[in-house]
């Protein structure tokens, strides 16, 4: 049997095999700031974060929208810190994956306006843009703001 050499064209060099390694490690700290980022504000308000599930009327429970509510921030923070430190990378990725396509999921049947995760039930006293300037008419010709964004506020 004969071994056949495969060359490599001229000027070509390896890249990928050298660059892989620090591209996904790159990514996943990434990943993993955007879930620690995203949580903390969560954490640090529960009864918002219970709010801005009950605003996706999901028709479920209200005791497990509760402990949606609470244990979601704790989840994505989990999440972070295990894809920082590294362990079970493959696993917290597929989390992430999975996590990402439920409340995008939640998001687009819910109907309710909720923009994400983030959004209250209804904008705190002093929330800026005053309530005068949410609409969703066009403020200048040419120029509207969708209702989806203003849903956020």
């Amino acid at each position: 049997m004969t071994q056949v050499s495969v060359q490599r064209p001229a000027g070509r060099t390896a890249w990928w095999p050298a660059t892989q390694p620090w591209l996904s490690t790159v990514l996943r700290l990434a990943l993993a700031v955007i879930w620690i980022l995203a949580a903390w504000p969560k954490v640090t308000d529960l009864d918002n974060n219970i709010r801005s599930v009950r605003a996706y009327e999901l028709g479920i429970p209200d005791t497990l929208v509760q402990v949606i509510g609470i244990g979601q921030p704790f989840l994505e923070l989990v999440l972070g810190l295990l894809l920082i430190v590294g362990l079970g990378v493959r696993l917290m990725s597929a989390a992430s994956a999975l996590l990402f396509v439920i409340s995008s999921s939640a998001s687009s049947r819910s109907g309710s306006g909720a923009c994400g995760s983030t959004a209250a039930a209804s904008p705190p006293a002093g929330s800026w843009p005053p309530a005068s300037t949410r609409s969703t008419r066009s403020r200048s010709p040419g120029t509207s703001v969708s209702s989806r964004s203003l849903s956020c506020w």
